[in-house]
Parts: C-alpha cells; structure tokens; sequence
C-alpha cells in the first residue's frame, strides 16, 4: 500500500514541502525531512493539505449562526419544494448543492441581510411559478442584488 506525500504548509520560512507522515528526521534534523511528529515535538506550527477539497476550504471561513441560518433556508426551500413543485424530489440534490454554494458566496461577499434576501426571491420564485428557480438564474440575481447595495461580488456569482 503507496500512501502518497501530504503538503505541510506554515514552515517557518513559508516554503512548502512535503514529506510522509511517517518520516521523522529527528529533532535535530532539517524541518524539510523530520515529518509531522518531530515537528509536533517542536511545536512548529502547520497545516496539513491534502488536497483542494472545498468543503474543508469554506468550513474555515463560515461561522455556525451563518452555516445553521443557510440550513434553515435550505429546509424550508426543501418544504416548499415538496409543496408546489410538480416534479417532487427529481433533480432536487443537485439543485439543493448550487443554492449552498450560491448562499455561501453571498454570505462571503455581503453577510446575513443579504442571504435572507435571496432565500426569499427563491422561495418567491417557487410559489410563483410551481418549479424550482435554475441556480444560473439564482446566482445571476443573487449578483444584481449584491451589485444593487453596492457589494462587490466573487468569482462564483460573476460567473453566472
């Protein structure tokens, strides 16, 4: 079994290597090749990288009152959805994800006011037209209605 090389990135001089978890170079050794135990030992600061993965990217920026407020409205998008949607569920997971994404970009970009205010053009748009609102459409608004009180949006809303 090949375990592959993890990023130990926070070295002292900001550079970025990488090293086997199991390596231990000593504690008089160099930090390039001591590993992660005997830079614990030193109490070197680190972070471990394992990839680009961005749920544990954004779990890092998002308080819990924001991540619980987004939960919320996605349940009673859920509700909603149950109620007056035709097509039920079918669709629904992926439609659910971009909506997370989209909430999350807002709440990086404006904060909670602004969430709130795109939750409900979703939920207006559901009851409005008995169809889940596409997230290309949600972003593209939730982008006009940032830009309408003057925030400056992200990448993922500029690219709707």
């Amino acid at each position: 079994m090949v375990i592959p090389p993890i990023a130990i990135s926070g070295i002292p001089d900001g550079s970025l290597g990488d090293c086997h978890p199991w390596q231990s170079g000593g504690i008089g050794g160099s930090w390039q090749s001591e590993g992660l135990l005997g830079m614990a030992i030193r109490g070197i600061g680190y972070r471990v990288d394992r990839g680009n993965y961005w749920g544990q990217v954004r779990g890092e920026i998002m308080d819990r009152g924001m991540e619980l407020r987004i939960k919320g409205h996605l349940y009673e998008i859920t509700a909603l959805n149950d109620e007056v949607c035709e097509k039920g569920r079918q669709g629904f997971h992926s439609s659910e994800e971009g909506y997370t994404r989209t909430f999350e970009s807002v709440a990086e970009c404006a904060g909670a006011a602004m969430v709130d205010k795109v939750a409900k053009h979703i939920k207006d748009e559901m009851r409005r037209t008995a169809e889940r609102p596409d997230n290309q459409s949600v972003r593209r608004k939730a982008r006009m209605m940032l830009s309408e009180e003057d925030y400056v949006t992200d990448t993922y809303l500029n690219r709707a």
